[in-house]
């Protein structure tokens, strides 16, 4: 007999309430995860912004869905979820959660012309809004110091980018927008990075 079951049930003693949004659907379930607090007090990015977790065998969470802790509001991406076996049987879920630090819209052109001084002239559309993102700068200097080898092979250290789940649907060339007058161009895709979540390589859109 599995003891995936058993795992579901001890989960709401030990762990924590949470709401797990899942983009394609515009559903919100709740479901009780237990969850490691990063142990890398030498790293404070790894220690801030990754976190791991664990889900219960019958889970309706899946990659790029969007995780709040029904605590303190905090958001996370659910990066990937990889099932723990036990005599041929899924027992639980380990997660790889990384926490969003911004809320964006994503934005395409809906018209381009050119003024009577002959300007160039874009018209922007919102195709998505209120989107909960980690969006990580540039490493310089020291600061690469605080990443392990497999860090600097999973952050590209050169470009500021941006994490945020496929459904969106982000192309080269969209614009980001953050607050005020912070906006960003796409510079390139990466899609097959993740499962379900593309990293985005941005810069200082000036269009």
């Amino acid at each position: 007999m599995t003891i995936g079951p058993d795992i579901a049930e001890i989960l709401p003693e030990v762990g924590i309430l949470v709401s797990i949004f899942h983009p394609a659907t515009g559903v919100s379930i709740s479901e009780y995860i237990d969850f490691d607090i990063n142990r890398q007090v030498t790293k404070p990015f790894i220690r801030e912004f990754f976190i791991e977790s664990t889900f219960a065998y019958n889970t309706g969470a899946a990659s790029g869905d969007v995780l709040t802790f029904s605590a303190d509001g905090r958001k996370f991406l659910i990066m990937n979820l990889t099932g723990e076996m036990f005599e041929n049987e899924i027992i639980s879920y380990n997660a790889v959660m990384y926490k969003c630090n911004e809320v964006i819209t994503v934005k395409r052109p809906a018209k381009t012309g050119w003024s009577g001084s002959y300007q160039r002239e874009i018209t922007w559309t919102d195709i998505y809004t209120n989107i909960p993102v980690l969006l990580t700068e540039r490493f310089f200097g020291t600061n690469l110091k605080l990443l392990e080898p497999k860090d600097l092979l999973e952050f590209d250290i050169l470009d500021s980018q941006v994490y945020i789940p496929a459904y969106y649907g982000v192309k080269p060339l969209d614009r980001i927008w953050i607050s005020g007058t912070e906006y960003y161009k796409v510079d390139f895709v990466e899609k097959r990075k993740f499962d379900a979540v593309y990293a985005c390589g941005i810069s200082e859109d000036t269009r």
